[in-house]
């Protein structure tokens, strides 16, 4: 079925603050396999956290709403692990640390990068938002990711990336080989940033992650 018809329906409950019936629908579709996980997350969760959580400045939402209604999508996000887990292709000599950088809270769409990232294998460690840089280190000494995912959603954190990007690569190049891969709303929605960015790859889909997968890390274990 197109996923049109279940954007118009989980949209509808959605805006009317309904959980339960929000819950359904999403539990439906993964249980029927209706739609693929990818295409489940990106045309109904993605598609609706942009109206909920969009940078547009004719939105108008009270800051209220917007927190209950992402709280229904981070909650359905959660549930939707187990069929992640059941998906997920062979595991990788690879792991990747997720993150949204100092002061950029805007964290679901991180999240749900994170769940691409297991579904194509890789080991997965979603930081969350707002995380301090020398709390950053201290993952990347622990966890010895092979690549670093940085994702940005507020247009006034897109200044600061790149010097973020070269700290860490100035800071571990020593010690870690790793590759730095951006992405989020700012990203996608800003002319040029893509190109003015300094980063190893640009990724805003599940599609732009598996051919990143397919380029590097096609060995598993």
């Amino acid at each position: 079925m197109n996923s049109n018809h279940f954007y118009e329906d989980f949209s509808a409950a959605l805006k009317e603050k309904n959980k339960d019936q929000c819950i359904e629908i999403a539990m439906d579709i993964l249980q029927k396999k209706a739609l693929p996980i990818p295409e489940f997350y990106q045309e109904i969760l993605a598609k609706s956290l942009n109206e909920v959580a969009s940078n547009e400045k004719d939105q108008v939402m009270d800051i209220w709403e917007e927190h209950l209604e992402s709280g229904i999508i981070r909650t359905i996000i959660e549930l939707s692990y187990p069929f992640i887990k059941k998906e997920k292709e062979k595991t990788l000599n690879a792991s990747v640390i997720i993150l949204c950088p100092e002061e950029e809270y805007h964290e679901l769409g991180a999240r749900m990068i994170t769940d691409f990232y297991t579904l194509l294998g890789f080991k997965a460690y979603f930081l969350g938002a707002n995380t301090p840089e020398e709390e950053v280190y201290k993952a990347i000494r622990v966890i010895q990711p092979t690549i670093i995912s940085i994702s940005i959603t507020n247009y006034y954190h897109l200044a600061r990336l790149n010097d973020f990007i070269q700290r860490l690569k100035s800071k571990l190049k020593e010690s870690q080989d790793f590759k730095v891969v951006v992405g989020g709303y700012a990203i996608e929605n800003t002319p040029h940033a893509k190109e003015k960015i300094r980063a190893d790859f640009y990724a805003h889909s599940y599609e732009d992650l598996k051919h990143f997968k397919e380029a590097n890390y096609e060995t598993s274990i």
